[in-house]
């Protein structure tokens, strides 16, 4: 039923079955049904709650055919929200379900086309919200591979190749809309009109994949015939938008969000034809294609999708009016907060901020600039109390409506988007990072220019991201570059260029050039107590810098000098517990062990441990850390049985925290295993290696884990 577009006997038929006495497996396949069904008819607050419940009833298992109906219509939500950090987590899903699969049966060749089809559209939407556009490339030439794949197992008519077609016509027609080339853009025109015939044919008329891909195709026929500015081809778009008007509202009802869309697309083009009136509010701004998200195509309009621009058209067209009191008010309360944050009252500044964002909501409306500014703000808040992955999430949401109301290059929402990419990298996420930075440079240089700051600190943290991929020549080179456009720019002790100096000093020790990266930290560190103060943060952490240089080069008794006058100068200036006086206190129980004095660093070790778990948690990176440098004195000083539990401790903190296959993770089981043969338990040891080793070998590499 669901297949033939009959909304209300399917709903009611699978609420039916839910209220059943039915064993879990059954319960949960009939309430992933369910959530697709709203999906699909438009629901999409019902079909998320739903959504909900199934994942609850799935508790982190189950049949991987429902998780992967699950993520299609977590893909319909992710396109309603427009939210690009919400479409990376349908692709993460995606990815991890396909590793689990991995030496599973094989499943039958319609399901694995299936779900071939379904990764690949979640990954081009993902790269379509961040204006990825080689990534775009990339994944249409696997849509196109999978397609083939397809017609040779299947058929050219099978149900499955059908539905490649259509995801490939898509695609194909998003890429060709970014070339400015009229001719591709009619080609990619008509493989939506071949596309929409073949799924007429397949599927029949009122079948909502068929209506999907007949809107696609009149749409583009509208883009067309402003791209090319040819009366005739929009007298064509005319006669295919009304067409398919009729057959939607007939098959999905007036109120799904795809009739809504031929509403707005046939008032578009009654306007392009000088008959129709001027839309008034967000109907000035809808168009026309599908899956488009907030990507810019045309100066007077923007693309959205249809599950946007439903939401636009049922907004009101006038949100309430706010006095020019209550709106001098909120700025003011605004720049309060913006003054908490600057003071690192950042929890102070998070309340007032999300008081702000709420009026301004209320009274302005949810995409006006000015409660977007606030949302902004509440990330940033929230970016700076290390809670990144709720940063993240609004940052995405944030984004996507400043381009959808602003446009995709417009400052604000670049910014929005490369706040996402630090975030991203703070949540280990580096190739997703490199992919928002590259895109957000490309737009900034296009928009501001080579050497405007703000194109250069995306460049300086691009190149810092080079670095987190293990690409230290790349990044090395990008700093030096960013540093000497900077001086010039800005001057050579400016704050700016000094962190880029510093970033070049890390990267030259992480190529192993240590006597330059020290002479780099010492110029660094003098140029900052010029230019910030002798106990300014920045001075104080180039001093830290100073002293890992020289460990490294085995100058461990003029390291252990730096780190104990750091040290005293991290407690007068921060406190004895503040995180970076322990850090200091940890490189200099590190020292005491390079010149072998283990049982002062072993007590070094487990003071700094006591108070990092007491202030930070347990499970806090850093107070791992001082637990394994607690395990590594122990083995140094031949008490490996309590080594081994220390450093058990370590890999299950950092398993809870980051993952079974992060890094630090294998590094951790690594130790682990040492400390077994130590002990000569080599059996265990060999099996703890083994694992390491396969668990480093099923890490995805790159975005699409391939």
């Amino acid at each position: 039923m669901v297949d033939l577009g009959e909304w209300e006997e399917a709903r009611r038929a699978l609420e039916t079955a839910e209220g059943l006495d039915a064993e879990q497996p059954v319960r949960t396949e009939t309430l992933a049904d369910l959530a697709a069904v709203h999906a699909r008819a438009g629901d999409f607050e019902e079909a998320g709650r739903i959504t909900g419940l199934a994942r609850l009833a799935l508790d982190g298992g189950g049949d991987h055919e429902v998780r992967r109906l699950l993520s299609s219509v977590d893909l319909a939500l992710a396109r309603w929200s427009n939210d690009p950090v919400q479409l990376s987590q349908v692709a993460e899903d995606l990815r991890e379900a396909d590793r689990e699969r991995r030496g599973a049966p094989e499943s039958q060749r319609s399901a694995e086309i299936s779900a071939l089809v379904l990764r690949a559209a979640v990954e081009f939407e993902w790269a379509r919200s961040l204006n990825a556009h080689e990534h775009m490339v990339q994944v249409t030439d696997v849509l196109a591979t999978v397609a083939a794949r397809a017609a040779a197992e299947l058929g050219a008519r099978h149900p499955q190749t059908v539905t490649a077609v259509i995801n490939l016509s898509c695609a194909e027609f998003e890429t060709a809309r970014r070339t400015e080339n009229p001719p591709r853009l009619q080609s990619a025109v008509r493989a939506l009109e071949e596309a929409a015939l073949r799924a007429s044919d397949c599927f029949g008329d009122r079948h909502p994949l068929t209506i999907t891909a007949l809107t696609n195709h009149a749409c583009a026929e509208l883009d067309l015939a402003r791209a090319v500015e040819s009366p005739a081809q929009l007298e064509r778009a005319a006669d295919a938008l009304h067409a398919v008007d009729r057959i939607a509202t007939a098959g999905v009802g007036a109120e799904h969000p795809t009739a809504r869309l031929l509403k707005g697309a046939l008032k578009a083009c009654r306007r392009m034809q000088g008959t129709g009136g001027v839309p008034i509010g967000y109907g000035s701004q809808l168009t026309l294609v599908r899956t488009a998200v907030g990507d810019e195509w045309h100066p007077r309009e923007e693309l959205m999708s249809p599950d946007v621009a439903s939401r636009a058209l049922s907004t009101p067209q006038h949100p309430a009016v706010a006095s020019q009191e209550l709106l001098a008010l909120l700025e003011e309360s605004h720049e309060f907060a913006l003054h908490l944050g600057e003071q690192g009252e950042w929890s102070s500044a998070l309340g007032t901020h999300r008081q702000v964002a709420a009026t301004r909501e209320t009274r302005l409306g949810p995409d006006h600039p000015d409660t977007l500014a606030s949302r902004y703000e509440i990330a940033f808040a929230l970016s700076k109390l290390d809670r990144h992955a709720d940063a993240l999430g609004i940052f995405g949401q944030v984004a996507g409506a400043r381009a959808r109301v602003l446009g995709p290059e417009h400052a604000d929402s670049l910014a929005a988007r490369q706040e996402m990419a630090f975030l991203l990298g703070r949540l280990g996420r580096h190739f997703e990072a490199f992919q928002v930075y590259t895109e957000v440079l490309g737009a900034r240089e296009r928009t501001m220019g080579a050497e405007h700051p703000d194109t250069l600190r995306c460049r300086h943290n691009l190149a810092f991201n080079l670095g987190q991929l293990g690409r230290w020549e790349e990044a090395y080179r990008m700093a030096c570059e960013v540093a000497e456009a900077r001086s010039r720019r800005l001057g050579a002790e400016h704050p700016d260029t000094l962190a880029t100096l510093y970033e070049i000093a890390y990267a030259l020790g992480q190529l192993g050039r240590w006597e330059e990266a020290l002479a780099t930290y010492r110029d660094v560190a003098g140029a900052r107590v010029r230019a910030l103060g002798p106990d300014h943060p920045e001075t104080l952490a180039t001093r830290y810098e100073v002293g890992v240089c020289l460990g490294r080069l085995g100058r461990s008794a003029q390291a252990l000098e730096v780190y104990h006058a750091l040290v005293e100068d991290r407690t007068r200036v921060h406190g004895p517990e503040d995180p970076e006086t322990l850090r200091a206190r940890h490189g200099l129980g590190v020292n005491l062990g390079r010149l072998g004095r283990w049982e002062e660093a072993l007590a070094e070790a487990r003071a700094v441990c006591a108070v990092r778990e007491r202030a930070l948690g347990p499970g806090h990176p850093d107070t791992l850390v001082s637990r394994r440098e607690i395990a590594v004195a122990l083995g140094w000083l031949g008490r490996w049985e309590e080594a081994l539990a220390s450093y058990r401790q370590v890999a299950r903190g950092r398993e809870e925290a980051l993952g079974p296959d992060h890094p630090d993770v294998l590094a951790s089981l690594k130790d682990e295993a040492h400390c077994l043969e130590q002990l000569g338990r080599t059996d265990e040891a060999v099996t703890l290696f083994r694992r390491a080793a396969e668990r480093a070998a099923d890490r995805p590499r790159g975005v699409d884990g391939a």
